[in-house]
């Protein structure tokens, strides 16, 4: 069944991406910007969407992260928060 406990999994290198923004550290803040279009944002990192689907989720590239090279994965449950999942997503 789709939306069943075992296939509730909200992130894939999400994790990842958080505790490398961390750091170490027990508290940081975030600021996330979702956008359909190539914003002119500096000092941020960014999540490109490589591919979407209704049932599967997003799956996001990420560049100008320093040491942070691998793909994050958002499920579906966005679709229900944002209506969308955005093309980018500005991380700082």
């Amino acid at each position: 069944m789709l939306f069943a406990h075992h296939n509730l999994a909200m992130v894939g290198g999400a994790n990842k991406l958080c505790s490398y923004l961390a750091d170490g550290r027990q508290t940081i803040r975030v600021e996330v910007v979702a956008s359909e279009h190539p914003l002119p944002l500096s000092g941020y990192g960014i999540l490109t969407k490589t591919y979407s689907n209704l049932f599967y989720g997003a799956d996001y590239g990420t560049t100008g992260f320093e040491k942070f090279h691998r793909s994050v994965w958002i499920c579906p449950v966005t679709l229900f928060v944002m209506g969308r999942y955005p093309r980018y997503i500005y991380v700082k």
